[in-house]
C-alpha cells in the first residue's frame, strides 16, 4: 500500500479532478450530493410526423410579398394567382417565381387538363348541340355549391348565374404570405369536384373554414378564372326579404341571406355576365323569409340545373323551389337527383334521356323513379361519353334534358343593386383568417318522393316506338309502388360512404 504524506494529499486530489472529464466529475460530485431528479426520455417523433407539422418553407428572397402587394393587384390578378395561371400584371410577376406557387400551379395545369378532355370538352359540345338560343338567359342552380364549373360547362352564355348553397362565403381573399400558406388547403377542397364531379361535404367544411382562404368565394375565383373568363369586380352582398340586394356594410352588423356578386367576361367586345352565390337554405320554411326566390323571380324566365342535389328536390319540405323551377324554366339539365319526372307534365315538356338509368347509390334508398326507368327502357336514350353527379363514372350517368314546349319572347328582368363600388381589403384586414362559425343547418331533411298515383293519366295502353325525345309522362305503365316516406324530422339524413367516391355533395341543404 503507498502512503503520502498528510500534506500532499489535497494536491493529488485535486490533480486526479482535473485529469477527469467533465462527466466524470459531474458523477464525482454527485456522489457526494442529492441525486438529481430523473426526467423520462422523450422518444423522438417519427420522421413523418415531423414533416407533417413543420410550417411551410419561406418565401426566397426574390418572391417575398411586401404589406402593400395587394393593392397592386386587381381582383382578376388574384384569382389567376389562385388558380395557378400567369400574372397578367408586370408587378406581380415575382409572385410566379415562388416554389410553392409553382407547385400549385403545375397541380391545377395537370387536374385541368385531365378534366377538360374527359368531361368539360364533351359536355361543351353536347351543350351547343342540344341546348339551342340560349345566349343571355339566367341560370338557376340551386343545391350547388360554389360549383361554376359545370354551370358554365352547360350554359357557357347565360346573362347570370344565380347559385346557393350552405356553404359560407368567406372574405374577399387577396394575396399575401397567409393566401400562400392556404393553396394547398384550396387544392383539397377542390379535388372531389374536379375528380368527381361534385363537392363532398365533410371535406368542405373543414377545408373551407380553418384557412385563410374560407368560404366558397375563393372556389368560385378558381372557376371563373380557368373558364377563361376576365373578373372585373367582386361584391359581397346581402339579400333581403324582399329580395333586393345591397352591398354588404362590413362596418354595421347584417342582417339577411349573405352572398357575392361577381361580374366578368370573356374577351374583349363579349357582354359582361354577373354571377350571384347566395349562403342559403332553400327549403320551405328556409324560402319563406329569405327573399331568395322573390331575387329569382325578378330575372324572369330562365334555365336550370341539377346535379349531384342529394335527392332533395324529391322532398315535400324543397317543394316551393321545385314547383318555382317547373313554372319559370324553359331548359333543365339534370341527373336523376333533380326533380322527378312525374312533375314535368306531359302537355308542358318534352323529355329527352341521355345515358343510362343505373338508379341511386346506395346511400339513398327509396329515391327509385320507376317512370324514369320506363323512359331509358322505352328509349333509345342517346349515349354520352362523359358522366357526372353521383354515378360519374363513364356509361353510368344519366342526364335527363326537359324542354318547355311553350318557349315566349325572353323577358329579363333584373333586380336593384347599388352599384356603389366595393371596398376592396386591406392586406392587413385579409390577412388573418376569419374564425370559424358553426355550418348552417336546413330545417328539413330530405324525404322520398310522394306517392304517384295522383299523377296524370298515362298512356301505355299501345305505345308507340318511342322517340328519342320522350312525351313527360307519357311512359309509365303504372304507378310507383313506393309508399309516401315519414316526415323529414323522423328521418336520419343518410350518411356519406368512405369509398368509392359515392357521396353526398356539399351542394345538400
Amino acid at each position: 500500500m503507498v502512503h503520502f504524506s498528510r500534506f500532499l494529499t489535497p494536491v493529488i486530489v485535486s490533480a486526479v479532478m482535473a485529469a477527469l472529464t467533465p462527466p466524470a466529475q459531474a458523477q464525482f460530485f454527485n456522489f457526494f450530493t442529492d441525486p438529481p431528479s430523473r426526467k423520462p426520455q422523450t422518444r423522438p417523433a417519427p420522421a413523418r410526423e415531423a414533416h407533417a407539422r413543420e410550417t411551410p418553407a419561406p418565401l426566397p428572397p426574390q418572391a417575398l410579398v411586401p404589406a402593400s402587394f395587394a393593392e397592386k393587384a386587381t381582383f382578376n390578378d388574384t384569382a389567376r394567382f389562385l388558380a395557378g395561371l400567369p400574372a397578367q400584371n408586370e408587378a406581380l410577376e415575382q409572385t410566379t417565381k415562388d416554389p410553392v406557387w409553382q407547385s400549385h400551379a403545375a397541380s391545377f395545369n395537370n387536374s385541368w387538363r385531365q378534366l377538360e378532355t374527359q368531361r368539360l370538352s364533351k359536355i361543351r359540345a353536347w351543350s351547343k348541340a342540344n341546348i339551342k338560343d340560349r345566349a343571355g338567359a339566367p341560370l338557376f342552380y340551386m343545391f350547388s355549391g360554389p360549383d361554376f364549373l359545370y354551370a358554365d360547362a352547360f350554359y357557357p352564355e347565360a346573362s347570370t348565374y344565380i347559385l346557393s348553397g350552405l356553404e359560407p362565403v368567406g372574405r374577399i381573399p387577396v394575396i399575401n404570405e397567409y393566401t400562400r400558406r392556404a393553396l394547398g388547403n384550396l387544392r383539397s377542397s377542390m379535388a372531389s369536384s374536379i375528380s368527381l364531379s361534385f363537392f363532398i361535404t365533410k371535406n368542405m367544411k373543414h377545408q373551407l373554414r380553418e384557412t385563410a382562404l374560407s368560404g366558397t368565394l375563393p372556389i368560385l375565383m378558381v372557376y371563373v378564372a380557368r373558364a377563361g373568363k376576365t373578373i372585373d369586380d367582386i361584391t359581397l352582398v346581402t339579400l333581403s326579404p324582399d329580395g333586393t340586394v345591397a352591398p354588404t356594410d362590413r362596418a354595421s352588423q347584417q342582417r339577411g341571406v349573405q352572398g357575392v356578386k361577381i361580374t366578368f367576361n370573356s374577351g374583349p367586345g363579349t357582354p359582361k355576365q354577373t354571377l350571384y352565390y347566395f349562403s342559403t337554405d332553400v327549403s320551405d320554411s328556409g324560402v319563406k323569409n329569405s327573399g331568395f326566390l322573390k331575387f329569382v323571380e325578378s330575372f324572369g324566365k330562365g334555365d336550370a340545373l341539377f346535379k349531384a342535389a342529394s335527392y332533395l328536390p324529391h322532398s315535400g319540405n324543397f317543394s316551393q323551389v321545385r314547383d318555382f323551377i317547373v313554372a319559370n324554366a324553359e331548359h333543365v339539365v339534370q341527373d336523376d337527383s333533380g326533380i322527378p319526372v312525374v312533375y314535368f307534365k306531359q302537355d308542358q315538356w318534352t323529355l329527352h334521356p341521355y345515358g343510362r338509368y343505373l338508379g341511386p347509390i346506395a346511400i339513398f334508398p327509396g329515391r327509385h323513379q320507376n317512370r324514369l326507368a320506363e323512359i331509358y327502357q322505352r328509349g333509345p336514350a342517346k349515349p354520352i361519353d362523359w358522366g357526372m353527379g353521383y354515378r360519374w363514372r363513364t356509361n353510368e350517368s344519366n342526364v335527363l334534358l326537359a324542354v318547355r314546349k311553350d318557349i315566349g319572347p325572353r323577358q329579363q328582368l333584373r333586380p336593384a343593386i347599388s352599384e356603389t363600388p366595393a371596398v376592396k381589403p386591406s392586406a392587413v384586414e385579409a390577412s388573418v383568417p376569419a374564425p370559424a362559425t358553426a355550418l348552417a343547418k336546413p330545417a328539413d331533411t330530405p324525404i322520398a318522393p310522394p306517392a304517384e298515383s295522383g299523377t296524370p293519366p298515362t298512356t301505355a295502353t299501345t305505345p308507340a316506338p318511342a322517340p328519342t325525345a320522350v312525351q313527360a309522362g307519357a311512359s309509365v305503365s303504372s304507378p310507383d309502388a313506393t309508399p309516401p316516406a315519414p316526415a323529414a324530422a323522423d328521418q336520419p339524413k343518410p350518411t356519406p360512404p368512405s369509398a368509392d367516391g359515392a357521396q353526398p355533395s356539399s351542394s345538400s341543404q
